[in-house]
């Protein structure tokens, strides 16, 4: 499938959205370009085309005036693929609300052609991932038609931004109890649940 982000200069939120999403799903093809050709010359990056609009299966925007702006110049071919994020425009490039506000908003739709990981796999990975050590780490659970993607992100509790590199999908794997417990236990690390909304749901390591 492909997956369009637009947002007005290119520079802040549909950029974060194509590399972030882009990182963690390789199943799908990512792109993102600005709406505004003013902001998008100044900021150096892509500027939004009818091209670019035919291409994608889905068009995600973060303001209802970005859909504005596209019926402004093609009327109402594209209205179908558009859904509104809604996420205003105060955010830095990967800032962590940005990122969150994201993972929380855009469904994710990972088309899992792997086979399942066996369980003792499933549990090499966590261990890894409880071994790293590394600031304020939390797991990022999605959920597609009995599948689950799991990855994990480090430093989210630094007031920095979250480099893209810090995103390292772990593993694939359909586990009933991950996804109906409010919290789990493994090697002695406790998670919990965090509801979320959309396909993603985060575990985030209780200290013990």
């Amino acid at each position: 499938m492909n997956i369009l982000f637009l947002c007005t200069a290119n520079k802040q939120r549909s950029k974060t959205a194509q590399e972030l999403f882009g990182a963690a799903d390789k199943s799908n093809q990512y792109k993102s370009a600005g709406l505004s050709a003013k902001y998008v010359n100044k900021a150096g990056t892509t500027l939004c085309t009818p091209e670019l609009l035919d291409w994608a299966n889905k068009i995600y925007v973060f303001e209802a005036a970005h859909i504005e702006r596209i019926q402004e110049h093609t009327g109402d071919k594209f209205l179908t693929k558009i859904t509104n994020l809604q996420i205003e425009d105060k955010f830095q490039y990967f800032q962590r609300e940005l990122v969150l506000l994201l993972l929380e908003r855009f469904e994710l739709e990972i088309i899992n052609t792997s086979q399942p990981l066996s369980q003792e796999e499933v549990n090499k990975a966590i261990e890894k991932w409880a071994k790293k050590g590394t600031g304020s780490p939390s797991l990022l659970l999605c959920q597609n038609d009995g599948s689950y993607h799991v990855s994990y992100y480090c430093g989210m509790g630094n007031s920095d931004h979250t480099p893209i590199d810090k995103f390292e999908p772990l593993f694939k794997k359909t586990i009933d109890q991950l996804y109906q417990s409010d919290e789990l236990q493994v090697f002695g690390n406790k998670f919990s649940l965090y509801p979320g909304s959309g396909f993603f749901r985060k575990l985030v390591l209780i200290d013990n």
